[in-house]
């Protein structure tokens, strides 16, 4: 019982981004995250992509998404730090990035005009623009509800060991589907447009 009561006190100071007071509350220690160049990242482009003024506009301008869902799903993607719990402790930073988050991201801003393509471990991938587009609605969807379900004081994974789902867990999929089944029939899935995400969350 203890630990969910340690969860209702810890909304407030998420709501805040009060990280260093949560950590506290959970009798944690805070560790470095990766840094790289004075930012906590593992790749240049991701830093030059949070640097950009004109991705925002593009992008919505060529998929017809919001605005809005873009630049929010910018900043919390690409720019806010975030606190996770790792076997070595707690930690704040920015997400680290793929060589697919940046390839993706970059493509958008061209409408998916070729397919995407980039490596991973050292091996080519490629998929085709239909695929592209789709998968890319499903990150923007899933990092949207994601980031508005933490907006209201929730964690973006468990802190303790708990089989509890979190924002993580509980935004559609990078597969355009819900991780429990049981939310297929009760909440609506993202339209093509994106246009109903607020209906989501």
């Amino acid at each position: 019982m203890g630990i969910w009561l340690k969860y209702i006190e810890a909304r407030p100071l998420f709501k805040t981004k009060d990280y260093d007071g949560i950590i506290k509350l959970f009798k944690g220690t805070k560790t470095e995250s990766f840094s790289y160049g004075g930012y906590k990242y593992v790749i240049d482009d991701a830093i030059n992509i949070a640097k950009s003024v004109t991705d925002v506009n593009k992008i919505s301008s060529k998929l017809g998404i919001s605005k809005n869902v873009i630049a929010k799903v910018k900043k919390h993607f690409f720019i806010d730090e975030h606190l996770i719990k790792t076997e070595n402790g707690f930690q704040v930073g920015r997400f680290e990035k793929n060589a697919d988050d940046i390839a993706f991201w970059k493509e958008a801003e061209n409408g998916f005009i070729k397919d995407v393509s980039w490596k991973e471990e050292g091996i080519a991938m490629n998929l085709s623009k239909a695929e592209s587009k789709e998968y890319f609605n499903n990150l923007i969807s899933h990092e949207y509800v994601e980031l508005r379900l933490m907006e209201e004081g929730f964690s973006f994974r468990s802190l303790k060991e708990l089989n509890v789902r979190k924002p993580h867990d509980l935004a559609p999929t990078l597969n355009g589907r819900y991780a429990e089944s049981f939310f297929e029939s009760t909440i609506p899935s993202p339209n093509s447009s994106l246009s109903n995400l607020e209906e989501i969350v």
